[in-house]
């Protein structure tokens, strides 16, 4: 997958009939949605496709807790040692 660029230092991660965005804050990336459990793939080649490695991934963060938008997060923050964020009424 390849990341679209919105705004300079802001990019669509299109998957299907979601989307996830990525944060280029110039030393670290941030994550924000994971799409569904299949995805984690696709957010890695994003990251590389930026010219970035998946540990520069340092936060992910979670709009709501559906399935379309957390699926991925176990696996892309397994594969890149980020912090999930997510508001307490959905983690638990």
């Amino acid at each position: 997958m390849k990341a679209k660029q919105i705004v300079p230092g802001v990019y669509q991660l299109p998957m299907g009939i979601v989307s996830a965005f990525m944060i280029d804050g110039g030393g670290d990336l941030t994550l924000i949605d994971c799409g569904v459990r299949d995805s984690a793939a696709g957010i890695l080649e994003a990251i590389e496709s930026l010219g970035r490695k998946p540990e520069d991934l340092h936060q992910i963060l979670i709009t709501h807790l559906h399935a379309d938008h957390t699926g991925g997060a176990k696996a892309v923050q397994e594969a890149t040692g980020a912090k999930l964020y997510m508001h307490p009424l959905d983690s638990g």
